[in-house]
């Protein structure tokens, strides 16, 4: 099952075992019951990024274990870190932990981890999906603080949780 990344340029013909879209996650959410999610392995992730001196955080792709496939539709520059596994360029070795350039069609293939499970490929600038961890966590807050926003307004005994919050004055 093939899948268009959009802006980035590539085109993922097999995702191997899973590959998601991970950022750096959220800390300090907990209380409002939202894991800190984001990459496993921050370690490799910091690392694909900085490869490409994309911004703190910035998402990528997360694959597990490899099996990964991809086409560049246009001339792109990406970073492979993680796990140990072969990575090869239209069938010819390539590293990891270095940036890898690709032209219009070619194919990149990551096979199978050797050792570890966890491999990152970054692009230019991020991932900007709309299922980026951080959006779906930013949607899913703003939910949370709309049910409690609502609540609090039809039971006044819920009232004193607000005060000193920005809704303080709209109760």
């Amino acid at each position: 099952h093939a899948v268009n990344t959009g802006a980035t340029g590539l085109w993922i013909s097999s995702p191997g075992v899973s590959a998601t879209v991970q950022d750096s996650g959220r800390r300090g959410c907990r209380q409002q019951g939202l894991a800190a999610g984001g990459a496993l392995d921050l370690h490799a992730f910091n690392w694909a990024n900085k490869l490409l001196d994309n911004p703190t955080g910035a998402a990528c792709l997360e694959i597990m274990l490899g099996g990964f496939r991809a086409v560049a539709e246009t001339d792109i520059t990406l970073a492979v870190t993680g796990a140990q596994a072969p990575i090869t360029i239209n069938g010819i070795q390539s590293a990891q932990w270095q940036t890898l350039a690709l032209k219009a069609g070619d194919e990149l293939a990551i096979g199978h981890a050797d050792s570890g499970r966890i491999i990152y490929l970054a692009l230019p600038g991020g991932i900007d999906s709309p299922f980026t961890p951080a959006k779906i966590a930013s949607e899913q807050m703003d939910t949370i603080a709309e049910s409690v926003y609502s609540a609090a307004r039809s039971h006044p005994e819920l009232q004193p949780c607000l005060k000193g919050g920005a809704a303080d004055d709209k109760v």
